[in-house]
Formats: structure tokens, C-alpha cells, sequence
């Protein structure tokens, strides 16, 4: 993007001669062209820095009546309709086009694992459900279990092929048996809760029963992360840690900063022998870059954090240069850069930007840095401590 804006605005390298101008403008214009074709201009961004998250919307029509899907906590990936709240407005929505009925067989969902539907029927080993171990506290799980078993094979799929870029919405559903007689299918839900529904982003109730279809790409490539940052708790030094595992190097290629050679433990060499030697501040890796804890607002008692940086010092005693992030996710160019607090769990976040390739639909082949969200590996420990008394090197 740097390079392409540059010769956008006419610049080139200096000392060059008049057939070297001419010649450098002409790849100039072909690699930006080739450039325009691969990547798409410059949009404004969607990534909410300090929720580590994706905030957007989507706009829809319904009679000329305007609608709104929310997605308010999008961590990457696939954007299906549950991820999305719904803001029909005050006025109340037209009521939906009428279309012929269609009609169409049923078929049973399966799955590994799943009972035999028959009596004196040797089931599939490979999956064992009951064997499942589960504690006391291990509700979910003994729920999933139980309805796995007992339940399993009374559900059916109906398939029903739906055009994307568009609103849908099931006026009702009725079931014919082999008895010629008809039951009809009520929604699942009251007022306070629903199933398959989108929640009415001003009330916090279920909104109205539309299925949104949004034109995404199901058959996406990804490659290995170009960056990766772990947010972590570290409770003995009482600060937080966005642990920079992967960055993207000048080549596009991830780079791993554990690689890189660590400074040595500062240590004022002690005068007498046998003395021990003083130590300011022990070493904390480069990519390590401290998060600490600040107020939301003045008097406030909630916090946040703010990305901070750890002194560095030589032998003698003097400041080092400060070490700033290397990567894109914690933004090193911009000053005063927050995470909130409640999304920093004791547990943990993972951070990173994937590399996709998706084809539309009219064949062009799309590229882009998506980034993903998922859950961390717990604490950290980065055995910060100050005012140290340590033995002197070479000493036993």
C-alpha cells in the first residue's frame, strides 16, 4: 500500500537518467495496474482495537423499508446469521411477498456415533458415546450426551435452496405423515427468547423471524498466520503481556521474534570480591510488550490497559533504546494505544492476521489479511522484578 501510493503520486528514485525515468514509469504503471487488479482501494477499517473484535453492518431493503444487521462481536471467519443483530426500525415491517408453497421429502440427520434405528442392530464402534467421562460439574457435556442418545435420530433435514444477497423469511411449515394427516410447526420461543432467530438490536428481544443470506465465500483458503499475538495476565508482576509470537517480515514472510537474540541481564559488576552485584530491572524478552493496568476515566474504579514499555539499561547503568512492537495487531505507530479490561480474560486471547484467497462470483480470484480471534493458553509468567541482589558471574 506504501509503495502503490508513492507511485501514485508520481515518485521515483532520484540520479536517474531521462531513459531511466522513462523506463521506470512504464513498470511503474504496469505494476500498478497489476497491483489495481490484485488488491481493491483502501476502505475504512472494521477492527474495534481495544474489544479485539470486528464491529459492522449491513444494510437491506424490505418494501423500501430499510433494515440493519449489526454484527457487533465478529472475530473472523464465516459471517452467518447468527453472528448478526437486527434493527427492523419502529414502524413495523410489510408483510412478506407471497410465493407457492413447495413441498419436499425430509431426511434424517446422522452422525458419527449415532444409535442404530432398529432393534438387535450391531452399532458403529468407532464412536462410543457413552463412554464419554464426565464430572459432576460437566453439564454441557452430559446434556450433549444424553440428547445424543435418547433423541438423536427424531431429527430431520429439509433442504430448501434459497438465493443469496437476500432477506428470507418461513411463513409457516406444516408436515404431512404417511397418515394423510397434517400437523403445522410452531416457531421455538415466546418474548424473551428464540431459536434461529436475530436478536432486535434497540430491545434485546428476539426481532423478527428473517434469515439473513449475505453473499460470503465458502470456499476460502487460508494460509499460515503472517502474525500472531497473544494477550496474557501475568499476576506476580500485576501487569498484562501482548506476547508477539509472529510478525510479518519485509518480505511477507511470519517471522518469529523468539528468534531473535535476547539482551543480556544488565548487572553492575560488584567492587569487592565475594560481593554481590546489583541489579535494577531483570530482562524481559523483546517481544514481550507490557500492557498496564490504567483507569477507564478519572475516578473511575474499572480499568483498562495501556500498552506500555519496560526500561532497558546496559552493564554501566545507562538507558538503551526502547524496543517497540514489530507487528500490525498493536499498532506501534499510533500513541496511546488501549485494550479493555473484560476482554483480556485470565484465560487468555489469541490474536492473529491469516492470509485468504477466495474466488467471487465472477471467477476473479480475491486476496486479503483477514484476522481471527480464538481463545489464548492462560497466565503468563515474565518474572519481572526490580531491586535485585544476585551473586556476581562466574561465582558460585
Amino acid at each position: 500500500m506504501t509503495l502503490a501510493a508513492a507511485l501514485s503520486d508520481g515518485w521515483r528514485p532520484s540520479g536517474l537518467t531521462a531513459a531511466a525515468r522513462t523506463a521506470f514509469d512504464e513498470a511503474a504503471a504496469a505494476w500498478l495496474d497489476w497491483f489495481g487488479q490484485r488488491h481493491g482501494p483502501p476502505v475504512r477499517s472494521s477492527w474495534a482495537r481495544e474489544r479485539l473484535e470486528h464491529r459492522f453492518a449491513v444494510t437491506a431493503e424490505i418494501a423500501d423499508h430499510p433494515v440493519i444487521l449489526d454484527a457487533p462481536e465478529y472475530t473472523g471467519g464465516a459471517a452467518d446469521a447468527h453472528q448478526f443483530d437486527l434493527d427492523a426500525g419502529d414502524t413495523p415491517l410489510p408483510a412478506p411477498r407471497g410465493e407457492a408453497a413447495k413441498g419436499m421429502l425430509p431426511t434424517r440427520v446422522t452422525y458419527p456415533g449415532m444409535p442404530a434405528e432398529r432393534w438387535w442392530e450391531f452399532e458403529d464402534a468407532t464412536v462410543n458415546l457413552p463412554d464419554i467421562r464426565a464430572g459432576v460439574p460437566d453439564l454441557a457435556r452430559l446434556l450433549v450426551v444424553e440428547f445424543a442418545n435418547i433423541y438423536g435420530n427424531d431429527h430431520w433435514m429439509v433442504p430448501l435452496e434459497l438465493t443469496t444477497n437476500a432477506l428470507h423469511r418461513i411463513a409457516s411449515l406444516e408436515v404431512v405423515d404417511t397418515f394423510d394427516e397434517t400437523t403445522v410447526i410452531e416457531p421455538a420461543g415466546d418474548d424473551t427468547w428464540s431459536v434461529f432467530r436475530q436478536t432486535d438490536a434497540r430491545t434485546g428481544k428476539p426481532g423478527p423471524p428473517l434469515l439473513p443470506l449475505l453473499p460470503t465465500a465458502t470456499a476460502r483458503l487460508e494460509g499460515t498466520p503472517v502474525e500472531e499475538v497473544l494477550f496474557a495476565r501475568d499476576e506476580m508482576a500485576n501487569l498484562g503481556f501482548a506476547i508477539e509470537r509472529v510478525v510479518q517480515s519485509a518480505s511477507g514472510r511470519p517471522r518469529v521474534r523468539a528468534d531473535e537474540p535476547p539482551d543480556d541481564a544488565p548487572q553492575v559488576s560488584p567492587t569487592a570480591p565475594g560481593a554481590l552485584a546489583y541489579r535494577l530491572v531483570t530482562s524481559v524478552p523483546a517481544h514481550w510488550i507490557p500492557l498496564v493496568p490504567v483507569l477507564l476515566h478519572p475516578g473511575s474504579a474499572a480499568i483498562c490497559f495501556r500498552r506500555g514499555q519496560i526500561p532497558r539499561f546496559a552493564a554501566n547503568g545507562d538507558r538503551l533504546p526502547q524496543v517497540k512492537a514489530a507487528g500490525r495487531i498493536l499498532e506501534p505507530e499510533v500513541k496511546g494505544v488501549f485494550f479493555r479490561d473484560e476482554e483480556i480474560p485470565r484465560s487468555g486471547v489469541t490474536v492473529s492476521r491469516v492470509p485468504v484467497v477466495a474466488r467471487g462470483e465472477d471467477g476473479r480470484a480475491l486476496q486479503w489479511v483477514g484476522r481471527r480471534v480464538r481463545a489464548g493458553q492462560g497466565e503468563a509468567s515474565s518474572a519481572l522484578a526490580f531491586d535485585e541482589a544476585v551473586p556476581p558471574r562466574g561465582s558460585r
